[in-house]
This record gives C-alpha cells, structure tokens and sequence, in this order.
C-alpha cells in the first residue's frame, strides 16, 4: 500500500458540536452513554502553512516561540532560536497512576512530542539527539518528573492544574494534555491562576472546547487551547466490519459453538472510549444487515449462521473496568471468553494487555481488536494465539482501530511554534488551515485523522465487493486504504429509506448511541 500524508482537519461547519458536547457529556453524568456527535458537515480540505523562514531572531532579547503572531511577525526560527527546544512543550497523562507509555493514547500524543523533536534536530538536557520512540531509553523514563512527560499528583481532575502550573513555572510553554479529563484541570487552572494560565498553550486531545460556527473559541479561557476530536466511530466502524468478516473468512474455526460472537469493554464510561464501542457495535450491525448480499457473493446456503453476536454484558457498568491501569481488564476479558466472545474489542488502554493474556490463559483462540495505536505491531502487548488463520497468522491482535495522534500532535506543535496565526476560517478555495490555538480540529475517516489499520484493509476490501457487486476492485498500485474510504463515504447502503452513505448513516443520532 502506498504511503499517504496524513491530512486532518475541521469537516465542516462546527456550530452543532458544542451542543452535541453537552448532550454527550450530560449523558455521561447522570450513568446514560450517547455517542453521537453531530459532524455531519460539507467536505472540507486543508492546507498546511508552512514554518516562516524569512523572519529571523536578531539575537537581542528573548524570543516567544509561544507569540501568537503571523509570517513575519515575531515569529521565531526553528535553528537561529537559543530557546532548548526540550524544554519547549511536555505530556502530561490523565491520572496518577497512569503511564506515557501505555501503547495506546498517552504514547501516541508522547510519540508526536518526540518525533517533532527529532524532526528539527533539538536535543535532550544532556546534548544528547531525541530519538523516535521505540522502547524507554536514555531520554525517557515512566517516572513522574521525566524530561517529556508526567503524571498529576492526584487522580482529581480538579487538581491537575497544579501539575500543569508546575510544568510551566519550570519553562514549558507548550502542554500536551490527551484525554477529554484534562477539560477540568484546565477549567481550574483558569480560575486558580488566570496570569500562569495565559502564559502557556495547551493542546487538548480527543476534546473540544466550546467555539462558534467560524471554529473560533468562545470563552476567553481557551483562546490558548487547541482542541482535537476524532472520530474514533468511524474507525471502529471499518474494524467492526473487518472482524465479521476475519472470523468468517475462518468459519469452521471460530463457528464450532454454533454461533459467532463479539464483545467490547472499556476502562471508564468516558465519550472517548465509549465512541469506540458505539462504532464498533455498528460495524457488526452494518455486516448483519448485508449478510444476504455477502451470501450470495460467497454461495453460503445459511446466511443467518454468517451474523455475528453481539454481547450482551447486562447493565451499562458491566461494561466499565473503571479504570486504565493494568490488570484492570482481566475480569472484563474473562466474562467475554466465558459468553463466548471470538472478537474483543478493550477501549482501556493497556488493559488490551489484559484481553491477550487472559485469551491465552483460556486457550481460546479469540481474537482482539486494538485501537489508538497499530497495536497489532507492538510485541510489548500482541501475543501468539493457539490458531493459525488461513492467512497463516497467529497473533491475537490482528488489526486496530487507530487515531493518527502523534502526527497531529507534531503538527500543531510546529504551528504553536512558529508563532504562526490562529487562523482557522475557510478562505475562497474552500481550504482551512490547521486550527492551533483557539480552534478546534475534527480528525475523521475522510482526511486520515482516523483509521482502521492497514491488516484489516483486505478484509473490508471483500466485503465492499460482496455488499456492491457493480464496484470496480482497485487497481495493484492503488492505495487500498483511500479506496475502501471512498468506497464507504460514496455508495448508498442496500435498502436504506433515502440516499446514504455508511458514513452518513453512523452519524445519525439513533445509530450512534451504544446498546445494551
């Protein structure tokens, strides 16, 4: 598959997702789970700006990488400036005991750190080059009071502003704060200490903040905060569907109970981890609903022994570990395997350690499906399974549903920089610069700010030519990952009331709620 540019960036008009915010989180609160989250909007496309160059730093007095200001106007060079790029910008997680290297959100926000870094030739305090991350090194430790990343003091959100305020005060003007729960350390930190609050930037992953219909912030307390959202639902989704058809391309294998099965489980009944479960369950609805075109294609004479179950864990907290720590996940793995689950899905972190040591501890040869990160590549927590797949592979993970973090991450890093304008409103070509401060970014399935790992593309590949008989396969050099994104964005679903696309129809209200 050909390697492509990651490109992410705001959809659409964003007016409906403050109150769509609201709906999601109100939900959350009082113990109901909503997924949905209206971006239903025109497609949009970006243009980078790139890092000014003409403008250098004169040598006299200190340079403001965090300046808000355009090409030219005090904008800082990247290899003129003194200021040590190290201490520029640092990840804070989102609790106490949580890791940066948790192979999944944490690490990737960590990796974009690191890989931006690396890019523009900085060094650690000891003069030593930052590397791309591959394992802990001589740059890195999992301890609070690392070079590049830290955990609050506590697990009260209401708290973490006082790790944010000790991070800044020691140089960093630049945090990286994934997860929707560092919304309330900022909230606080605002009110706490307006004056340190201002002196800094605050990359907000995986939340947005509140903001009008030109993508603008509308409280003063987060014109220095760049918010991303992902639409991790559509990357569940084309995992959901990879995975029916995965388990029947090995039906004989995994059909010997009389039945094909699926769970998912999360760390906490967060939006961010319940989006996944949501897109993950309509994917499995999307195969269900299809499974007469696929047999047909595939000449199975008994459509209704192709569905694929869904598991039902009974009340909404059944499904929660309430937690992202390790070991957390083995009781939630283990009522799946006993239900019969062949597929797991696990939204917690490094509890997708947990699903693949309890799958091995059964024997089973269920298998999971990541996410945030190309989980499947990680041996630190892949395993082998006691199957072999007629693909000849014998790794529990097979593919993962993936958010394209790290490189979003570098992205506004560059822009936050470089001092470059927070402009984020449409110009006449219908293009949008990448939000940084004050803006927020929609990373979706149709600018690659979402994805389902490149293991799982064949899969989706056979099923769009089953359910779409007319379809034309893509060509050897072409890039399969575009081609099924195409596939799905344009071609209206078998039987649908009006003309949809699969897309269109997980974005709708009654389909993105998560059913029990």
């Amino acid at each position: 598959m050909k390697s492509k540019k990651l490109l992410f960036k705001i959809t659409g008009a964003v007016s409906a997702i403050v109150i769509s915010f609201g709906v999601v989180f109100g939900l959350a609160l009082t113990g109901k789970t909503s997924l949905y989250i209206d971006f239903d909007h025109p497609k949009q496309t970006i243009s980078y700006a790139n890092t000014p160059t003409t403008t250098k730093w004169n040598g006299s007095g200190t340079p403001d990488p965090f300046s808000i200001a355009g090409p030219g106007e005090n904008a800082v060079d990247q290899q003129t400036s003194p200021q040590n790029k190290y201490n520029y910008s640092a990840l804070c997680v989102d609790g106490a005991n949580h890791q940066v290297l948790d192979q999944s959100f944490n690490q990737s926000g960590y990796q974009g750190l690191v890989d931006w870094t690396w890019t523009n030739g900085w060094y650690d305090s000891d003069r030593k080059p930052v590397s791309p991350l591959e394992s802990p090194s001589s740059t890195w430790n999992n301890t609070r009071g690392s070079a590049y990343g830290t955990q609050p003091t506590t697990d009260n959100t209401s708290d973490f502003w006082k790790t944010y305020a000790t991070l800044i005060e020691s140089g960093r003007k630049s945090l990286i704060l994934p997860g929707y729960l560092h919304q309330s350390g900022l909230d606080t930190f605002y009110k706490q200490d307006k004056n340190l609050y201002k002196t800094a930037g605050y990359i907000l992953l995986d939340a947005n903040i509140p903001e009008n219909e030109d993508h603008v912030a509308l409280s003063e307390a987060y014109k220095n905060v760049a918010s991303i959202v992902f639409r991790a639902d559509e990357a569940a989704f084309m995992s959901g569907i990879a995975t029916c058809q995965y388990l029947n391309d090995n039906f004989d294998e995994y059909h010997k109970d009389g039945s094909l099965s699926v769970g998912t489980f999360g760390g906490l009944n967060i939006p961010t981890v319940t989006i996944y479960m949501g897109g993950f369950e309509q994917g499995i609805i999307a195969w269900n609903n299809n499974v007469e075109a696929i047999a047909k294609k595939e000449g199975w004479n008994n459509p209704d022994q192709h569905k694929v179950n869904f598991i039902n864990l009974g009340k909404m907290d059944s499904y929660f570990s309430n937690s992202f720590s390790i070991g957390d996940g083995k009781p939630m793995a283990a009522a799946l395997l006993q239900r019969g689950a062949d597929a797991i899905l696990p939204v917690a972190g490094t509890q997708s350690i947990d699903a693949v040591k309890e799958i091995q501890s059964y024997k089973s040869n269920c298998i999971v499906v990541g996410i945030d990160t190309m989980q499947e590549l990680d041996m630190n927590v892949n395993g082998r399974s006691i199957y072999t797949d007629t693909k000849g592979n014998s790794d529990v993970i097979k593919f993962s549903a993936t958010k394209n973090i790290s490189s979003i991450t570098s992205q506004i890093l560059s822009l936050s920089y470089a001092g470059l304008p927070n402009d984020s409103t449409l110009n006449d070509s219908g293009e949008t610069k990448v939000g940084s401060y004050g803006y927020l970014t929609v990373a979706d399935i149709r600018n690659n700010g979402v994805s389902s790992s490149e293991p799982s593309l064949p899969y989706l590949e056979k099923f769009i030519l089953s359910v779409f008989p007319g379809v034309i396969p893509p060509g050897p050099e072409e890039d399969l990952s575009q081609w099924v994104i195409d596939q799905l964005s344009n071609l209206q679903i078998p039987g649908a009331l009006e003309p949809t696309n699969y897309f269109t129809w997980l974005s709708l209200p009654e389909n993105m709620v998560f059913r029990i």
